[in-house]
């Protein structure tokens, strides 16, 4: 209850159902990422660094979808904190679920719910959430998405269907790609759900400011590109690069006015609306534990592990995971040779851990996948002007993060 009181998102006496259904998701969520799905904190928490600053702010501040992404690396700051981290990734689909249910409530009185409807894209984004390289601010896109269509449902439905083209360009300024989504959803909803003439207004105005935004406000209010806007943070400008549950989630938000309306019209009997309504969605669960389970890679978690002690420089760790449950992945004999060199072990304790990778494992192929890892080589040698300028060639590329400000730090004060 208090969690629906803080989104401001409460749920009638007649819900109770709803809430036992958001109760397991957020269950299933903790037990997944405290469990078997934790590797995903450090690796992203190590790819960004989040700095208390106005300059910080302002380079977000200046692009599309840059608040988004000051907002999600502001909650991954504390990544280091698995419990933490799997609240808090649990917390979202919860939220979006919630969402989902008030633009259900709205447009439809129809009882009962079908609760499937608000759970399959609730449990698709608790499956996204195990990818490494889908963030938080990519899961706060979404859930962003689904209160504005609620807003703008709720506005139409007072009477005020005009002001949701004049809020469309802030809300393209604040989640980049998420946004041109909208119009798809907002003209399903106008088509189905609107009566008169206003059903294909307010679409096609809504249109015209979408285009504005991408290219008439150019050079005189947002001056971006419309690559900006399209490019992140899904990256419409290549939807071969989109993975496909994005895909299937965006179809899902733009067809969900459709869906709801399709829902109202059909007849279920008391008898079998229990069944129906209910059994499906556990079955949904069901499935997506399945998922879960299959998409788990013991051996990302064991290299985030080792990669994880040797950040902390313990190097006993990292030794002792690497003979006893070593990683196939590169890294693993390298973060080992690493820690034995810095414990002076190299020579009399190498082949004490499995070595696969030839001489790439004492020092790894300096391309864009490794760039972070090439300057602990040099650093542990003593090569200080061969770290420095791998060091600030990781900044360039990827911002700022933790280990290549660190290694800055170091080379510049040697």
């Amino acid at each position: 209850r208090i969690l629906f009181i803080l989104t401001g998102l409460t749920m009638n006496k007649n819900s109770s159902k709803p809430i036992l259904f958001l109760a397991l998701l957020f269950v299933i969520s903790v037990i997944c990422f405290a469990g078997f799905g934790n590797a995903v904190f450090f690796y992203q928490e190590n790819r960004s660094l989040f700095i208390f600053s106005g300059a910080y702010l302002r380079e977000f501040l200046l692009i599309p979808g840059g608040l988004t992404e000051y907002m999600g690396n502001f909650i991954s700051q504390w990544y280091y904190s698995s419990l933490y981290g799997s609240l808090v990734l649990s917390v979202f689909p919860v939220l979006f679920a919630i969402a989902l249910f008030r633009i259900y409530e709205v447009l439809t009185t129809h009882k009962p719910v079908w609760i499937i409807l608000i759970i399959a894209p609730s449990c698709l984004l608790l499956v996204l959430q195990v990818r490494i390289d889908h963030f938080i601010h990519h899961s706060l896109g979404y859930l962003l998405l689904a209160l504005f269509t609620w807003l703008s449902i709720h506005l139409s439905r007072k009477g005020l269907s005009i002001l949701v083209p004049l809020l469309f360009p802030a809300f393209v300024h604040l989640t980049g790609s998420f946004a041109l989504i909208f119009p798809a959803i907002f003209t399903i909803y106008c088509l189905v759900h609107i009566q008169g003439k206003s059903r294909y207004i307010l679409p096609v105005i809504l249109f015209i400011i979408a285009l504005l935004s991408l290219t008439g406000f150019e050079g005189i209010l947002l001056n971006h590109p419309p690559e900006k806007y399209l490019g992140f943070p899904l990256n419409f400008m290549y939807p071969e690069n989109l993975h496909k549950g994005d895909i299937i989630l965006c179809t899902y938000l733009i067809l969900f006015p459709l869906l709801v309306r399709a829902a109202g019209s059909i007849k279920i009997t008391t008898k079998f609306s229990r069944l129906a309504l209910h059994g499906i969605s556990y079955i949904a669960f069901l499935i997506s534990v399945i998922i879960l389970g299959a998409l788990h890679d013991p051996d990302f978690a064991k290299r985030s592990r080792i990669e994880k002690f040797f950040v902390h420089r313990e190097w006993d760790k990292v030794i002792a995971q690497h003979e006893k449950d070593p990683s196939k992945h590169i890294s693993g004999p390298y973060y080992y040779n690493l820690a034995l060199s810095e414990k002076g072990q190299l020579c009399e304790r190498m082949f004490h851990g499995r070595q696969d990778f030839g001489e790439e494992s004492l020092l790894i192929r300096s391309n864009q996948e490794y760039i972070d890892r090439p300057m602990y080589y040099y650093y542990t040698l003593g090569f200080i002007n061969e770290a420095h300028p791998l060091a600030y060639e990781s900044m360039v590329l990827n911002g700022y993060r933790p280990e290549n400000i660190k290694m800055l730090i170091k080379c510049d004060l040697i």
